[in-house]
C-alpha cells in the first residue's frame, strides 16, 4: 500500500472514532439520531488536502461532487482500485431530508452484495446508531438504493 492509501486508511480510523452518532430519547417515546456522516467525508477530505466539503451536509456534498468538475463518477471496482492507489473516494447517495456518504476504505475487500446481484467496496461509514459504524461493505451502508461513487481527480 503506498503512502497516500495508508493515510486515507489511517483517516478512515480516526474518523470512525472521532464522528460518533449521537441518540436522543424523548419523553413522548420519540428516540432520535444524529450521524454525523458528512463531518466523517469532510474530515477526510480536509486532511487529504480537499477542504471544500467543511459545513456542507451530504446532500450538498454529493451535489458539489455532481457538479464541481473536481470528481469522477467510477465503478464499484474502480473505487476500491483508486482508493487502493491512495486517491479519495466518496460514495453518495441523496436523500430527503439528509442523504449520506462515506469514504471507500484503501486495503478493503469487495464484498458482494446480495441485494445489489454486484460486488461493492469496503467503506469507512458513520451511521445513525453505534452499529452502523466501522468499516464494512457499502451494501450495508445504504438500505435503500446502490450509492455512486466518486474519486477526486488528481491536481498537478
Amino acid at each position: 500500500m503506498n503512502e497516500k492509501a495508508q493515510r486515507i486508511k489511517e483517516l478512515c480510523e480516526v474518523a470512525i472514532k472521532t464522528f460518533v452518532p449521537k441518540t436522543a430519547y424523548h419523553e413522548d417515546g420519540r428516540i432520535e439520531h444524529e450521524s454525523y456522516c458528512n463531518q466523517l467525508v469532510a474530515f477526510i477530505a480536509s486532511e487529504t488536502g480537499y477542504s471544500y466539503f467543511k459545513g456542507l451536509l451530504a446532500n450538498d456534498i454529493i451535489r458539489h461532487m455532481e457538479k464541481s468538475g473536481d470528481f469522477a463518477k467510477v465503478s464499484y471496482i474502480d473505487a476500491k482500485r483508486l482508493a487502493d492507489d491512495g486517491l479519495l473516494v466518496v460514495l453518495g447517495l441523496p436523500d430527503v431530508p439528509h442523504g449520506h456518504v462515506n469514504v471507500a476504505y484503501p486495503g478493503g475487500s469487495l464484498v458482494f452484495s446480495k441485494k445489489w446481484n454486484t460486488s461493492c467496496p469496503t467503506v469507512a461509514n458513520v451511521g445513525p446508531t453505534a452499529d452502523s459504524c466501522g468499516i464494512m461493505g457499502a451494501n450495508w451502508t445504504y438500505p435503500s438504493k446502490e450509492p455512486t461513487c466518486y474519486a477526486l481527480i488528481p491536481r498537478n
